[in-house]
Order: C-alpha cells, then sequence, then structure tokens
C-alpha cells in the first residue's frame, strides 16, 4: 500500500468488472453509505503565539507525525502501511450536535440573596411584633426610628444579640435591601458567561463481512480490518508493564460531522447471536464494530480574531468539499467553520465510492490487494 492511502474498513464486497461494466451496481451500494475518514494526527501546544494578534494559533497539527505512530504500530503487527482508515458505515450511523452554554450567578445576587439568608430569625422576630413587615418601615424617618427601636427592644428581651450589626445596617440602606433582609426577597440579576461548548459525538457502525469462510476470507474481511481500528485505538507499551501514547485523529464524517482534534472514546465489538454465521473453524463471518467519536478539547467559538480565518466560511457551504484539507492554523476546539464544513458537498471520490484518492492518493480496499473482488457466482459455488 502506498503513502498517502486510507485503508477501507467495511463493505469491500464488490461485483466484478466482467458481469458489472464500470462498477455501476457497486458504486450505486457503497453511495447509500455514509464515509468516515480517520487521519491519525498529532500536536504541540504554542503558548508563544497567544494573544499575538497576527493569525497565528497556539496550537499546531502535524499530521506526518501521527501517520508516523500509526505506522509504527502498523508494522509491529504485520499490516500494510495506511495512512489512516476510510470508514464505510452502515444506516445505524448516528450524530448528536449540541451547543450548549454555562453560567455561574452574579456574585452580587449571590451576596445580597445570602445576606437574606442569614436574616431569616430577624424576619421572624419582627413579623411576630406585626404581620407586617413593609409597616414598620414605612412612613417619616421618625416611624422607622420607632420602628427600628421595637426591633432592637424585642432582640434585647430575647437575649440575641448576635443580630445587631444587621439592625444597625438598615438605617442606611435603601429600599431595595430593606425588601431583601426583612421581607425575605431574593435579587435577580444577569448570570455571568462561564463558557461554551459544542460536543458532536458520532457514532459508527460498521459491519465487517466475509463472503467466504475460508480461514484467508476471515483473515482479510474480518481480522485484518477489525486490527487496523484497533491499532489506532490502542495506547502503546514497549516494556509490558506501562503504556500510553494514545494517538490523537482528525474526523471528516462527509455530511455528519466535522473535528479539528478528536479521539475514539469507545470501541464496542459485537460478534455471535442468532443473525451471525460461522465456518467449520468456529469463526464469525460477521461482526458488527461500534466506535464513538468525540473532540478532545471542549469549546465552541467563532473565529474572528485579526489575521484568523476558520475552517470554512458560507461561501464554501455549497462548493464540494476536499478530501484533503491543510491543517494550518486549525483551532483545537471545534468552531462554527467546522460546522459548515460538515455540511459541505462530498467529494466525488466519497459520493462515487471510486477506489480514487483519499488523503493524498489512493483508498484501497480488501485485506491488502487493491484488485481484489468477489463474483456472486463464486459465492454461490462455495456455499
Amino acid at each position: 500500500m502506498a503513502s498517502g492511502e486510507l485503508k477501507e474498513i467495511g463493505n469491500l464486497i464488490k461485483l466484478r468488472e466482467t458481469i458489472d461494466q464500470n462498477f455501476r451496481a457497486t458504486n450505486h451500494i457503497r453511495s447509500g453509505l455514509s464515509v468516515v475518514d480517520i487521519i491519525p494526527t498529532w500536536y504541540r501546544l504554542s503558548l508563544s503565539n497567544i494573544g499575538k494578534g497576527d493569525g497565528s494559533l497556539g496550537i499546531k497539527f502535524d499530521d506526518s507525525k501521527g501517520i508516523e505512530n500509526y505506522h509504527q504500530v502498523l508494522s509491529a503487527y504485520g499490516l500494510h502501511l495506511c495512512d489512516g482508515l476510510r470508514l464505510y458505515t452502515t444506516d445505524e450511523t448516528t450524530t448528536q450536535d449540541e451547543v450548549s452554554h454555562n453560567f455561574d450567578d452574579n456574585i452580587i445576587e449571590g451576596g445580597l440573596n445570602s445576606l437574606s439568608g442569614h436574616a431569616k430569625s430577624l424576619r421572624q422576630i419582627v413579623q411576630s411584633i406585626s404581620p407586617d413587615i413593609g409597616e414598620l418601615f414605612q412612613g417619616t424617618n421618625k416611624i422607622k426610628q420607632n420602628a427600628m427601636s421595637r426591633v432592637k427592644s424585642a432582640l434585647s428581651m430575647l437575649g440575641i444579640d448576635e443580630e445587631q450589626p444587621i439592625i444597625d445596617a438598615m438605617g442606611d440602606v435603601g429600599k431595595v435591601a430593606t425588601n431583601i433582609v426583612l421581607k425575605g426577597k431574593q435579587v435577580s440579576l444577569p448570570k455571568i458567561w462561564k463558557g461554551s461548548n459544542y460536543q458532536p459525538s458520532l457514532n459508527c457502525v460498521i459491519k465487517l463481512v466475509s463472503p467466504y469462510g475460508d480461514k484467508k476470507a476471515i483473515k482479510n474481511y474480518i481480522i485484518s480490518q477489525l486490527i487496523y481500528i484497533a491499532c489506532l485505538v490502542a495506547p502503546v507499551s514497549d516494556d509490558g508493564i506501562t503504556y500510553g501514547q494514545y494517538i490523537p485523529i482528525r474526523v471528516r464524517a462527509y455530511g455528519i460531522s466535522n473535528m479539528n482534534l478528536a479521539c475514539i472514546r469507545n470501541l464496542t465489538i459485537r460478534r455471535g447471536g442468532q443473525d451471525t454465521s460461522y465456518n467449520i473453524y468456529k469463526q464469525p463471518l460477521t461482526v458488527d464494530v461500534n466506535l464513538v467519536l468525540e473532540p478532545l478539547a471542549t469549546g465552541f467559538a467563532a473565529m474572528c480574531g485579526e489575521g484568523v480565518n476558520d475552517i470554512a466560511t458560507i461561501n464554501d457551504a455549497d462548493k464540494t468539499s476536499s478530501s484533503s484539507l491543510s491543517t494550518n492554523n486549525l483551532p483545537a476546539f471545534t468552531s462554527v467553520g467546522n460546522m459548515i464544513e460538515s455540511f459541505r458537498p462530498a467529494p466525488n471520490e466519497v459520493t462515487a465510492s471510486e477506489h480514487s484518492t483519499g488523503l493524498h492518493g489512493k483508498a484501497v480496499s480488501s485485506g491488502g490487494s487493491p484488485s481484489t473482488t468477489v463474483d456472486v457466482d463464486d459465492i454461490i459455488r462455495k456455499v
């Protein structure tokens, strides 16, 4: 497999060109499937670039480093090298985009409402003197002074001294503070913005199917494809005791989602059940694989700084997307441009499902042979 190729995973079976001219039937079937490209990447923080205002962002992506790390893992397991995966997913694949904002209470609101809580015992005492608390604090200053004197006397008879600072302060506060402290009212002020988050969660379902029960067919169509995914999910260990160095990814799910920096949050492998067939060696002929992809960096923003451009604008919304995008000055979190990019028309190699360009070159199917095809007549004869 040449450099720059994406390894195709799922739905590899196609008819021979002798019975399917120009692979029209095969391409028609594949055109109805969702396509998700996963490219290993790497990143480093450049804190010195933050706040310069020259268009430089504080994070730098390096796909070559991520692909190199992926190659090392693939080589360790004897797999052909590829620069990423192209997943052909089933109609069970779903995505959910959720934009949310977080707010904190206004500090002034919290302080005044806290004062209302501390004055609860004082209000109960005052209410025992007069059912209408406001009545004690209306009218002339002389009436207010008399009311305060009555409250102080009542507290003194009960031996309550800790409320004295609150009572002394009442003479200086205005109507709002009186309502808060004595009438038990609450203050409502605008909340303070704390943060924003755009959480696109992509749930990819892939069905790995072997057309034959032969051991080599199971190896090429199920095991090897599953290991390509596992090598991208698994951290690395060089001593059998410690492990780490998880490989981050970029995700391009055409028409579904777009993530600059993501991870495979969960990998679920389902085999067995009533709908699963086995060969004579007790190997399953079908395996369902479920991948949950999520961004590594939380947050959501519109890129509008001086010299800073987003991945896409509304002018790009009706233009065909490219299967290879530049990683220069991409934000770590999901932006408005990523939302636009996720809706853009997919490139021809995706819509036609031809075995043509992937990331830099071809996207290759089968267990390593670009020309592997399956004839329906061959399947019938094997059965």
